[in-house]
């Protein structure tokens, strides 16, 4: 790696000079490869049973449990260098952290939020998702540049998959006939599409400078793929029925893309983009434009994800210089809570 890329690099700018990273995205996908069918009060959250928000808080050590009715921290549970952090409800409630420093994951019970064990992984782990169909974790390993399987019943790594230069994260589409991964490589500009049936990488896509967040998502009118390239102002949209980029969102000056989730409300479907800048950026996913920037309190947008099985929908964006978590409505952007928690938050995860 050359050293523009190491100074670039966000492992380096989370943890002060140690390389380190985190993210969701998707890529052209040939027929023969995967058979791709579509199966189709203020400060109060008024939550249909409150969820639990889990913040990796990467250079406090710490997860911090986040009660989305209060927005107020209930419980700290220790983990090294956090990065990323994973939820499931199917079959066991747990959570997976990626522990960037240790080579580890740390699995959370969230009835009782306790870790309840630790899987050796890859070097420098950054990005986790849980495919539940497959009742597999899926670990992007910066340092190794592989992707670790994790069979969640034994918690033990059934498989390693061998993908582009400083994977950071990773997005799941996951249905009854099909199961893809995507990965983002940070270091390369790329974007490694897995068909997680055989655990084989069926296509790399070139996106844009530096991808770090991906999301992924078969419940919009055409299912998607959005990667925040943070080397840059843009996001690239990938159709994943048709495995071809359809478009590229400019998000303005000073943006820096890092995280990105996506809201597939029926009425309104939105994507939201969390910048290096402080600001979130609000995208149609019909014109794949900037429809509204939320302001979002400034401390350096990390990561966004949003709650919208709410009374009232909201977004929990990760401000990992102002050691907090910001609380907006999804619809405005109007502010809602700012909750302090650990030291450089990283990443944020619902569990419903």
């Amino acid at each position: 790696m050359s050293s523009e890329l190491r100074n670039a690099s966000p492992l380096l700018r989370e943890q002060g000079g140690r390389r380190k990273r985190r993210a969701w995205a998707l890529r052209a996908v040939p027929a023969a490869a995967v058979a791709f069918t579509v199966l189709a009060a203020p400060g109060q959250a008024e939550a249909l049973g409150d969820p639990k928000i889990y913040v990796a808080n990467n250079l406090g050590n710490t997860v911090s449990v986040v009660d989305a009715g209060s927005n107020a921290v209930v419980g700290t549970i220790p983990v090294a260098a956090p990065y990323d952090v994973a939820t499931t409800s199917s079959p066991t409630p747990r959570a997976y952290v990626t522990s960037f420093s240790t080579d580890t994951v740390a699995v959370i019970d969230t009835t009782r939020d306790v870790i309840v064990g630790t899987i050796p992984v890859g070097g420098q782990p950054t990005g986790v998702a849980v495919s539940t169909g497959l009742r597999r974790a899926y670990v992007t390993n910066y340092a190794s540049s592989t992707v670790s399987v994790i069979d969640t019943a034994t918690n033990s790594v059934v498989d390693t998959i061998p993908v582009g230069v400083g994977p950071v994260d990773i997005a799941i589409l996951d249905a009854r006939t099909y199961h893809i991964g995507y990965v983002t490589n940070y270091e390369d500009g790329t974007l490694s599409v897995i068909n997680l049936a055989n655990n084989t990488v069926v296509q790399t896509i070139p996106v844009g400078l530096f991808p770090e967040g991906v999301a992924a998502s078969d419940d919009l009118s055409s299912p998607r793929v959005y990667v925040a390239n943070s080397g840059e102002t843009t996001v690239t949209v990938i159709d994943a029925r048709m495995s071809a980029v359809v478009g590229t969102v400019a998000l303005g000056a000073g943006t820096f893309p890092r995280g990105v989730a996506i809201d597939s409300d029926a009425r309104e479907s939105r994507v939201y983009v969390a910048n290096v800048g402080g600001t979130v950026s609000v995208v149609d996913v019909d014109t794949n434009s900037v429809v509204r920037t939320f302001a979002g309190g400034g401390g350096g947008a990390a990561a966004v994800a949003v709650a919208d099985d709410l009374l009232s929908p909201r977004i929990y964006v990760s401000r990992n210089i102002a050691n907090a978590v910001t609380v907006l409505e999804a619809q405005n952007g109007g502010p809602v809570a700012t909750v302090p928690v650990g030291a450089g938050p990283t990443s944020v995860a619902i569990q419903k």
